[in-house]
Formats: structure tokens, sequence, C-alpha cells
């Protein structure tokens, strides 16, 4: 970390978890937001939903948030 920003991170996605294909996309979702920035979203259609959620990929809320910040 460099002043208040992070300089740089590191994602390992986990090769023997559990779940279905769909539930394993979710979860690379959702972690690979906070690696970006974003905080648990109130979408349920976010896949960074602070619960289970179905969703895959970023929502727009998403895109909007990572153009704020990038």
């Amino acid at each position: 970390m460099t002043g208040l920003y992070y300089a740089g991170a590191t994602v390992q996605l986990n090769t023997y978890c559990s779940g279905t294909e769909y539930e394993r996309w979710n979860t690379a979702c959702h972690e690979l937001g906070h690696v970006l920035g974003l905080g648990h979203n109130t979408s349920t259609s976010s896949c960074v939903y602070a619960y289970r959620s179905s969703q895959r990929y970023p929502n727009t809320d998403d895109f909007n948030l990572l153009e704020r910040y990038y």
C-alpha cells in the first residue's frame, strides 16, 4: 500500500473449491470486485452483493463505480 492506494494485488483461485462452475464464476467475480476496490453492493443483480448471489458478471452499477475509481 502506498499512501491511501494499493499499488498491486494478487488473486489466487483455489482449484479444489467445491460448488458448480456457475458458483465458482460468481465467487471469482465477487472477489475480483473487491481486488478492484468495490465494496459490497446492495443490488441483488451485482456479483459483489453481500449475500449469496447468482450473478457471474459485474452489473452496470459495478462498472459505473469502477469508472469513477479509475
